[in-house]
């Protein structure tokens, strides 16, 4: 069982990196505080909804912003207090959202699927909008991650962390989160 744990583990590093960087330093600060970015970087302004006007003008996933997965109706809806930008983590681009519930956040990755997500003890299928999807909450950091599939090699890390460190509370704000994502997500 322990091994099984090990390789799960092993498995979420890239978004286990993306939930350090959701949960920050020092602990959650306190609710509707938001957290300063680091010195010297910035956060871009976005001027539109990312709405393609045909078909061929699609974005495929490779070509997006992880923050384009969220539109300003999306960040209301959350309540974010701040969007930190796109940043790399490990092998995906990252999107980090602070909002009044906790940390959340989205990582694409486009050099694996939901195959690459590892069977092991308290991960579970589920079903988010028309996509597969894998959700695993750690009990160990109180984070929660939805693997959201895209196609065979690619899919969306959707994590988050909850201010008071209920894993429970957690998956409900990564659900939460993965389900406006998937909205926005492009046809593979």
């Amino acid at each position: 069982m322990n091994a099984l744990v090990s390789k799960l583990a092993l498995a979420v590093a890239a978004s286990g990196a993306l939930v350090v960087t959701l949960a920050g330093c020092a602990g959650p600060p306190s609710a509707g505080q938001p957290v300063p970015a680091p010195p010297g970087s910035s956060v871009p302004e976005r001027t539109s909804d990312p709405t393609p006007t045909s078909e061929s003008a699609a974005p495929s996933l490779a070509s997006m912003s992880p923050c384009d997965l969220f539109t300003e109706a999306d960040e209301r809806e959350l309540e974010v207090t701040e969007n930190e930008g796109e940043r790399q983590v490990g092998t995906g681009r990252a999107c980090r959202l602070v909002t009044k519930a906790g940390n959340t956040g989205a990582l694409i990755r486009t050099n694996t699927g939901l195959d690459g997500v590892p069977a092991g003890e308290g991960l579970r299928s589920i079903t988010v909008g028309s996509h597969e999807a894998k959700i695993w909450g750690n009990t160990a950091t109180s984070a929660c991650t939805v693997f959201l599939g895209v196609s065979e090699s690619s899919r969306v890390d959707v994590s988050a962390v909850d201010r008071q460190g209920n894993v429970e509370e957690s998956c409900a704000l990564a659900e939460r989160t993965a389900e406006l994502v998937e909205k926005n997500l492009p046809e593979s």
